[in-house]
């Protein structure tokens, strides 16, 4: 059920009640029903907001969430939601039972003393032991669902497993929104489930991992076992179960599979099998977490070909207006075009969309319209209107003889570096070639020069992963010999600086990946 129908149901005195710690203003105005729905409804889509509220909870609380996140729908009758519930949270303490005696590679049985420390002395975890709980979960290269599940250790259950337990974990959760009730069920909004898994880190709920490995052929299965030192005894469904059981996530599990049979995956599961091994990944992961491997599929011979569009300008002309785009913009744009590169320099990627088979039209489409009112701005052209109107004026603009192309850029834009094996070493000078290192030094000077450097380009790209940020290292000639303390040091130093910009770190296969935050 959508959240602006859940919350348009409820009456003046809930709402206000719901709106109590997310909304400033109703404490002392009376908000318009109507600016008071809209404000909740963004404070509890907004990935802060969730992350927040969810951090340091205890059990049940996760099962609660849990319960829902697999239901479809994710509703559940209020007569079966606390069975539901019990039954998830002895499978919980179970579960958490088997990975600290079955897995002796992770060291589970460190962090369980830490955080049994953290949580015995005042029976609560406060803000600077779960950072330091944090810290350590990224040492140990844990997720946050092994932090869930090692909480329901038996030498832990004392300390949540007591009277009312139940009633407090679901008042907190009804009260903040992340649970939502009606007269007969608990449900949690389509709109907030995505931000739950993604705080989570939950790539695929319980029943879709489960689905996504009987794709999976019982030898693959069995050399993935062994590869993590798993028991590999069993028919399919017992390999399965030990996987999951494993808490191996879906997305370090598929990186171990070669990228031939990632493809065949794709054919069984009904989705495209073009792409880099990461890009297959993110695109099984993906259409297995929106159920699409459900769907009916057609047959192979009505698979979707690309059809070859005509573009309007010439190959100048089309240079001269992809010139007008910054860095980031054209990466976004070969990212979303099937069969057609995103690495490279930027003339590369000129280059690669003027031999692909799609218009000028079909690309500008897929940037946002802010991004098009800021590419007319800086072709100093009018920056009203809607996505038709601003494409429209970008290609008419590209076809006449006004200035345009590389002088505008020249004076508006520098080219931005693109860190390239070719680039290590040259002894060059980069970082005038920096677009966001002006912009970070003003905002930043307090930051380390080489910190400076690594959150500028980390800005531009979005997103790093390990071997990016080792070649822009010494790309760039930074005094970082142990990366990842450095990273985890600069996201400290954003955090506690708390401007526009924080970092998160998103494990994956055998590595992070680092996202920028505003």
């Amino acid at each position: 059920m959508r959240l602006d129908e859940l919350l348009s149901s409820l009456t003046d005195e809930n709402l206000e009640h719901l709106a109590r710690d997310k909304v400033s203003d109703v404490k002392h105005i009376r908000l318009p029903r109507k600016v008071l729905i809209k404000e909740i409804h963004e404070a509890l889509t907004s990935y802060s907001y969730i992350s927040k509220t969810l951090s340091g909870r205890y059990p049940p609380s996760f099962q609660m969430v849990l319960v829902l996140l697999g239901i479809d729908m994710h509703c559940c009758p209020v007569q079966d939601f606390r069975k539901k519930v019990s039954e998830e949270t002895e499978k919980m303490i179970n579960l958490a039972n088997d990975i600290i005696s079955g897995n002796k590679k992770k060291q589970y049985e460190l962090y369980l003393k830490m955080l049994y420390t953290a949580w015995e002395s005042e029976l609560s975890i406060d803000v600077s032991e779960e950072a330091l709980l944090r810290a350590l979960r990224y040492e140990l290269h844990l997720t946050y669902m092994e932090h869930i599940v090692l909480m329901h250790h038996p030498d832990l259950r004392s300390l949540w497993d007591h009277d009312g337990a139940y009633e407090k974990e679901r008042n907190y959760l009804l009260g903040r929104g992340i649970i939502l009730s009606t007269e007969i069920d608990y449900l949690i909004a389509e709109e907030i489930a995505p931000v739950i898994r993604s705080a989570w880190q939950i790539e695929l709920i319980e029943n879709q991992y489960r689905r996504l490995l009987n794709y999976v052929s019982i030898e693959e299965l069995y050399n993935l076992l062994k590869l993590n030192r798993l028991p590999v005894a069993g028919n399919k469904q017992d390999k399965i179960s030990t996987i999951f059981s494993s808490l191996i996530t879906p997305g370090s599990l598929l990186g171990q599979i070669k990228i031939t049979k990632l493809q065949k995956l794709c054919k069984n599961i009904g989705c495209a099998i073009y792409g880099t091994k990461e890009e297959v990944i993110d695109r099984i992961l993906g259409y297995v977490s929106m159920d699409c491997d459900l769907e009916e599929k057609l047959p192979e011979e009505f698979e979707e070909e690309i059809i070859k569009e005509v573009k309007e300008l010439n190959e100048n002309s089309f240079k001269q207006l992809m010139l007008s785009l910054s860095f980031s913009e054209l990466y976004q744009i070969c990212s979303h075009l099937r069969n057609v590169k995103s690495s490279g320099k930027k003339d590369v990627k000129i280059k690669n969309l003027w031999n692909s088979p799609y218009s000028e039209r079909t690309m500008l489409k897929l940037l946002r319209n802010q991004e098009l009112s800021e590419i007319c701005a800086r072709l100093g052209l009018h920056r009203s209107g809607n996505k038709h109107d601003l494409i429209e004026r970008l290609i008419d603009f590209a076809r006449s003889d006004k200035k345009t192309g590389e002088e505008i850029i020249n004076e508006q834009e520098p080219e931005v570096h693109v860190i390239d094996d070719s680039d290590v070493n040259t002894g060059n000078s980069l970082i005038d070639d920096l677009v966001e290192y002006s912009n970070i030094s003003k905002m930043y000077p307090e930051l380390a020069d080489d910190e400076k450097i690594v959150l500028s380009f980390l800005v531009e790209m979005k997103s790093l992963n390990e071997s990016e940020i080792d070649r822009m290292i010494s790309s760039y000639g930074l005094n970082w010999f142990l990366p990842k303390a450095h990273m985890k040091e600069l996201k400290d130093n954003l955090e506690k600086l708390d401007r526009k910009y924080h970092i998160e770190i998103k494990p994956f296969k055998y590595h992070d990946i680092y996202e920028v935050v505003v």
